[in-house]
């Protein structure tokens, strides 16, 4: 399981965060939440938490100064920031630290499943696999990884190249990780058409492409199924 560690001042806050995230299924466990920067960072070199979702606001350390202590203590948790606060400088300086994700209050849930979803994705461990399919899932998610941006990758391929039948790679995908190989698939690809669009440096067309959608009408359509948003929408709010 990939372990979360919540650090937000207001209980709300933290009991809502909870909610969200067993409500994601998804192979995370809850193993500590905070109510102040120096009470997470104390949990933090006891947990060793994979995922930490932390305001910048807090009491007697702030998020900020929270996330550098952990840098100090040279923990490589992913850092997801939740905050009230809309002024760039924060921003500015959470990025400057390395943070996976700068999520905005009042949080949307849907923005929150997507920043648990590409923290699970990117992380080495597969969670929830059992050690008789561990390797066939994870050299199939490796393979998903390395091919996302060939248009014409699909089950019967992957299923070939790993020497099994698809039914079974496909039966075995959903019963281990919670996510069919589409799902898998759309995840990657979504997922990096969102970080190459934050990059400003390339036309949403040229996106789709490098993500493996050969109809950019297609990809936009997958891409507000996942997000909500369409890629236009995306692009001139992440500017």
């Amino acid at each position: 399981m990939i372990k979360v560690l919540i650090a937000d001042d207001e209980q709300m806050i933290r009991e809502g965060l909870e909610q969200m995230l067993q409500g994601f299924h998804l192979p995370l466990q809850l193993v500590g939440s905070a109510k102040n920067g120096k009470e997470a960072l104390a949990m933090a070199e006891v947990l060793q938490p994979d995922v930490i979702l932390t305001d910048i606001c807090m009491p007697k350390l702030s998020g900020l100064d929270f996330i550098r202590a952990l840098q100090g203590q040279k923990q490589n948790a992913k850092i997801i920031i939740i905050s009230g606060f809309h002024e760039f400088d924060y921003a500015r300086q959470a990025i400057s630290l390395g943070v996976q994700d700068y999520l905005l209050k009042p949080l949307q849930e849907s923005e929150l499943r997507m920043a648990m979803e590409k923290a699970v994705t990117n992380m080495e461990v597969l969670p929830m696999l059992d050690q008789n399919n561990s390797s066939l899932i994870g050299e199939c998610l490796q393979i998903l990884k390395n091919n996302y941006s060939d248009s014409n990758l699909d089950l019967s391929m992957v299923a070939k190249e790993l020497l099994v039948h698809p039914d079974t790679l496909s039966r075995k995908l959903k019963k281990e990780t919670g996510a069919s190989f589409v799902e898998w698939l759309t995840k990657i690809r979504i997922q990096t058409a969102i970080d190459l669009i934050t990059q400003g440096q390339y036309a949403l067309y040229e996106v789709a492409e490098m993500v493996g959608y050969s109809n950019p009408h297609y990809f936009s359509a997958a891409f507000k199924n996942y997000t909500g948003k369409s890629p236009k929408y995306y692009k001139e709010t992440s500017v």
